[in-house]
Parts: C-alpha cells; sequence; structure tokens
C-alpha cells in the first residue's frame, strides 16, 4: 500500500458483527465439509505429539473448489528459505492473478467489497480491488 492512502474508517462494533456474520452466512466455498478435523492434544514446545494429521477424510472434490484449486496452484511458487532470491515466473504471476480473480468471484468477496465501498475506502472499480488485493 501506498504511505498517502487512508484505510481508515469509523466502524461500530455492531457494524462489524453484522458483516462478519454475514460473511459466515454466505460463504458458499465453506470448505470443512469435505475433510474432518482431528483436534488432539496441543504440542510440547516444538515437538508434534499427535497420533493422527490435523485433517483426514479429506475428499477429492475439496480440490475442485475454485479457490482452493487456484491456492494449490500457488504453494510451489515461493522460496520457503527467505534469505534467497525468488525468481517469479510468468505462469507465476498468472496464477496470482488466477487466485485473485476466484477470490474476488465468491459471494463472501462481493459482500466485503461492498461494504469496504459503502465505508469510502475503496472505489467500486473491481480491477482496482484486484490490485489492491494484489499488492498485498
Amino acid at each position: 500500500m501506498d504511505e498517502e492512502e487512508d484505510y481508515s474508517c469509523d466502524l461500530t462494533e455492531e457494524e462489524l458483527f453484522e458483516l462478519t456474520e454475514s460473511l459466515l452466512d454466505n460463504d458458499e466455498n465453506n470448505c470443512a465439509k469435505y475433510f474432518r478435523y482431528n483436534f488432539q492434544e496441543r504440542r510440547c514446545g516444538t515437538d508434534d505429539v499427535c497420533d493422527e494429521p490435523l485433517f483426514s477424510d479429506v475428499e477429492a472434490e475439496l480440490f475442485e473448489v475454485p479457490t482452493v484449486k487456484t491456492l494449490m496452484a500457488l504453494h510451489d511458487n515461493y522460496e520457503p528459505c527467505v534469505s534467497e532470491e525468488e525468481d517469479v515466473t510468468r505462469e507465476e504471476i498468472q496464477e496470482e492473478r488466477d487466485f485473485i480473480d476466484s477470490v474476488v468471484d465468491t459471494k463472501v468477496m462481493e459482500l466485503t467489497m461492498n461494504f469496504l465501498c459503502s465505508k469510502g475506502l475503496i472505489s467500486e472499480d473491481t480491477n482496482s480491488f484486484k490490485r489492491l488485493l494484489h499488492r498485498m
């Protein structure tokens, strides 16, 4: 974000509550139905003391959800070691755009964008919103 951009606004606790409830109610991409959580013990220090993986019974349909599918394509784009310089290809840039497109094309992001517009934080231009998300 540019330093001169001001992303502050007046927001009541009630408005925030209404927004978050609306986002939850309209999350058609909620993926929880495609797998099982295995809540077990907390870890001890850096040691994983759980016998089972965190997720199990993962259904293949999960990987066809547009936002999940485009997110998975991003996983090999980044160097895990922060001291190594990344070589960003055109294909990786396109994968980032595809992910943002799939996210913005959800009811949750439509509601989010409308809320941010109503607060005067962003314009109503979807492409401008996508550029902001990409910068972030």
